[in-house]
C-alpha cells in the first residue's frame, strides 16, 4: 500500500455541508416545534439521506458524544473520496447495504455497533486507494483506445455469430458461437433451454469469478493489518461481489 493511497486524501478544497445539514442540525435537537417537525420530508432530500446516515452508520458516535450534539458527518465516518458531495451519496448507498444485509441479522445478536464501524473503515480504505489509482490512469488512452477496442471486439463477435446462425447451414446456437470466439469463463457453460443444470452451474461460476476478482483487489487496496482480520474482510467482499457488483451491477444495471 503506497503512502498515497493510505492517507486520507485532503477535504481543504471541498465545500462543507451547509444549508440543509444546518437544517438537519436544528431539527434533531429536543424542542423542535410540533408544527415544523409535521411537515413532510422529501425522502430524496439531503436532509433525508443525513438522517438515514445517522441513523444507520453514526448510532455509536451520537450516543458517546451525548444526545445534544450534532456533529457533521465527516467528522464521525472516514471519508471515502476527497470530495464531500460524493461522499454523502455513497454514504447513503453503504447504509442502505449495511441496514438491509449487516444490521438485520447482527442487530439481533448485540446492540454494539463497533463491527459495523469497522466495516466501513475498511470500505473507507478501498474507496480512497482506488481513487488514488484512478488519479493515476491514463483517461486518454482508456476512453479513446481501450474502451472503444473492447467494444468493438464484442461488437464484431457478436455480429459474427448470429451471421453464422442466420446462414442456416448448420443448426448452431449463436450464443455458443460468440463464446467460442470470446470465450469468458465466468459465463460458462452457455445456459441451454434442454439441460437446466448448465444456468445453475453458469451462475456458480459467475460468482466464484466476481469473489476471486473483488479478493484480488482487496489484496492490493487494502493495508496488511485489515487483511489480517479475515472475518472483516470476509463479509466486505461478500458486500462487494454479491450487493454491489452481483446485484446491482449484474443483474439490474444490466437489465435493458
Amino acid at each position: 500500500m503506497t503512502a498515497a493511497a493510505s492517507t486520507p486524501p485532503s477535504r481543504a478544497g471541498t465545500p462543507r455541508y451547509k444549508g440543509a445539514n444546518n437544517g438537519l442540525e436544528a431539527d434533531c435537537r429536543p424542542g423542535r416545534s410540533a408544527s415544523a417537525s409535521s411537515v413532510s420530508l422529501d425522502p430524496l432530500s439531503d436532509r433525508a439521506t443525513s438522517m438515514l446516515i445517522r441513523r444507520t452508520l453514526c448510532s455509536q458516535q451520537l450516543k458517546d458524544k451525548g444526545r445534544d450534539a450534532q456533529p457533521p458527518i465527516e467528522e464521525l465516518l472516514p471519508p471515502l473520496t476527497s470530495h464531500n458531495d460524493v461522499d454523502l451519496q455513497l454514504y447513503a448507498f453503504l447504509a442502505i447495504i449495511m441496514r438491509e444485509y449487516v444490521q438485520s441479522w447482527y442487530g439481533k445478536i448485540t446492540n454494539d455497533e463497533t463491527f459495523v464501524g469497522e466495516i466501513v473503515a475498511i470500505i473507507a480504505h478501498c474507496t480512497r486507494a482506488l481513487e488514488q489509482r484512478i488519479k493515476r490512469l491514463d483517461l486518454k488512452s482508456l476512453l479513446l483506445d481501450e474502451i472503444p477496442d473492447l467494444l468493438d471486439r464484442h461488437a464484431t463477435a457478436h455480429r459474427t455469430a448470429y451471421q453464422s446462425a442466420a446462414r442456416g447451414y448448420l443448426q448452431v446456437d449463436p450464443n455458443e458461437v460468440y463464446h467460442s470466439i470470446c470465450p469468458l469463463p465466468a459465463l460458462s457453460p452457455v445456459p441451454r433451454a434442454d439441460d437446466p443444470t448448465t444456468s445453475a452451474l453458469q451462475d456458480e461460476n459467475e460468482t466464484a469469478y466476481r469473489q476471486l476478482l473483488v479478493q484480488a483487489v482487496l489484496a492490493i487496496l487494502l493495508p496488511t493489518e485489515d487483511l489480517e482480520n479475515p472475518y472483516l474482510t470476509a463479509i466486505v467482499s461478500q458486500i462487494l461481489s454479491e450487493l454491489i457488483i452481483g446485484n446491482t451491477v449484474a443483474k439490474k444495471a444490466s437489465q435493458p
